[in-house]
């Protein structure tokens, strides 16, 4: 392949791995080949790194890649379309009880205490907070488009939510809306969720810092 090309500077393989990412004996192999044949750069272009590709791009050319995109306003079911992928995948993965939460938020019993939510609130959003793991490794496999709708979506939720609601009221109100049915395992995996953008500020308020 490399004798049809004058010159080859950088070998990339382009992969759908479904947001899966590659496994270690393929990223071993690739800079093998990098070595051997004496390249700048080798590596795998994956779906999270088209997608981010294509939206660094101006408006214009992204409309002549992936054509005409519909009007958010005729998409009835596009406020969850992002949440149940994850929800869907948090689902299937097997809990680790051995992960700590990485992310700790000093103001986390202030911030409970100021939003008035209960004891019992409280130690769901903690609970959940040790499965974020699987949240993360999911979103870390996806494009930041993902990620950052997903933040969007959670606080459009939340700031929907809150206009006529408050404390515990709230919460399962942003449970409810997050969970695309009302059983227990899909509202548990919303949970999850929410406990990371609970402890990011993303959603309810968040405890003002006095300055020093």
């Amino acid at each position: 392949m490399k004798a049809q090309w004058s010159t080859v500077n950088e070998f990339y393989f382009v992969v759908n791995d479904k947001y899966k990412g590659v496994n270690a004996d393929s990223e071993k192999i690739i800079q093998e080949m990098k070595i051997s044949h004496n390249l700048n750069g080798a590596g795998f272009l994956t779906a999270k790194d088209l997608e981010n590709i294509l939206f660094e791009l101006e408006d214009d050319k992204i409309l002549s890649i992936v054509g005409n995109t519909p009007d958010p306003a005729n998409i009835k079911q596009l406020d969850f379309s992002i949440l149940n992928e994850v929800i869907g995948h948090i689902m299937q993965l097997p809990l680790n009880d051995g992960d700590k939460p990485k992310i700790v938020v000093p103001e986390w019993d202030e911030k409970i205490k100021l939003n008035v939510l209960s004891e019992y609130v409280s130690q769901l959003l903690s609970n959940g907070s040790f499965q974020s793991y699987s949240s993360e490794e999911y979103l870390k496999n996806n494009s930041d488009f993902l990620a950052d709708s997903l933040r969007d979506k959670m606080n459009e939720v939340y700031s929907h939510e809150k206009e006529n609601k408050s404390g515990d009221t709230l919460f399962w109100a942003i449970v409810n809306s997050a969970s695309p049915k009302a059983e227990h395992m899909y509202q548990t995996s919303a949970i999850v969720i929410m406990s990371k953008y609970f402890e990011t500020c993303d959603i309810f308020e968040e405890p003002v810092q006095e300055e020093v």
